[in-house]
């Protein structure tokens, strides 16, 4: 069972705390979907409250939301630059919290957690000093007397990676692409990291996977790991990848032998069935300087 750990004094900044209508500008119902169905996988998850910040440990991410001139911002160390899975469930713990803890918060909505018949566990007496917990799951109907809920079937993905060499001429342009029901969807560099590090995750500790991805793919991605935790910021906010071509034929002497691994831009071909050699416009130019 999942617990929230927090602490047991409400924060001073209460009342000044993001409405249901701001979190919802700020994310899209299907990164919400996507947040409530990750939290399920954590093994770990804390809220700590300072005099301006929301502060959340979310097994290896730490998403800080902060009060600066009357704005709440936040930030998180998954590297997305835009808000993300852990930032918006930072929220919507904290709104948890609030709820089994009375705060009233400027927003009157409440979350729809589905309610027991039975008597709420008290809360612990202020004495307690010790942080609180919330078992994530504590609202559910007890075993044997909810009503049995059809799983819903894993989404299927595969991955497509793309090579550019008109792009650039200094290099090659790798381009990542999560492939669903036929369609095509661009990945930030963000995404990719956080895929990898969700395989890694998986099979460290030998969890069930939330979708069904090719092997070949996982394979892939996973190698692909090391190399996006080395990106920084601004890279990881982009849907292109500069490699020199140095790089690239490296990368290429590695998946050469994986059919389809990387294609080119331009004719969709796997790269091993072109005889390309050296791609057009990185190729070595001699002059006489007599």
């Amino acid at each position: 069972m999942v617990e929230i750990e927090y602490d047991k004094e409400a924060p001073v900044w209460l009342g000044q705390w993001l409405t249901d209508e701001e979190i919802n500008e700020r994310y899209t119902s299907i990164l919400q979907a996507n947040a409530k169905s990750y939290s399920m996988r954590l093994k770990r998850m804390v809220l700590t409250f300072s005099k301006f910040s929301l502060r959340a440990t979310l097994d290896q991410f730490h998403p800080v939301w902060q009060l600066k001139d009357g704005e709440w911002c936040c930030r998180c160390d998954c590297g997305s630059p835009r808000g993300c899975v852990h930032t918006y469930l930072a929220t919507f713990l904290f709104k948890l919290v609030c709820q089994k803890e009375g705060w009233q918060l400027p927003s009157a909505a409440q979350l729809s957690v589905p309610q027991s018949n039975s008597t709420q566990t008290p809360a612990k007496p202020a004495s307690d000093a010790r942080p609180q917990q919330l078992s994530f799951f504590e609202n559910e109907p007890a075993t044997g007397t909810s009503t049995p809920v059809r799983p819903v079937p894993k989404k299927r993905y595969s991955l497509v990676c793309e090579a550019d060499f008109t792009s650039n001429r200094y290099g090659v342009i790798l381009r990542f692409f999560r492939v669903e029901d036929g369609y095509r969807y661009p990945m930030l560099m963000s995404a990719v990291r956080l895929l990898g590090a969700e395989f890694e995750r998986v099979e460290a500790q030998k969890m069930e996977p939330t979708a069904i991805w090719p092997e070949k793919d996982k394979e892939f991605i996973k190698w692909l790991y090391p190399k996006m935790m080395e990106l920084n910021f601004t890279q990881l906010g982009n849907r292109e990848l500069f490699l020199t071509p140095k790089d690239f034929w490296r990368w290429m002497d590695r998946w050469s032998q994986e059919p389809g691994r990387i294609v080119e831009h331009n004719s969709q071909k796997g790269m091993e069935t072109l005889d390309i050699g050296v791609p057009k416009g990185l190729a070595v130019r001699l002059f006489d300087h007599g």
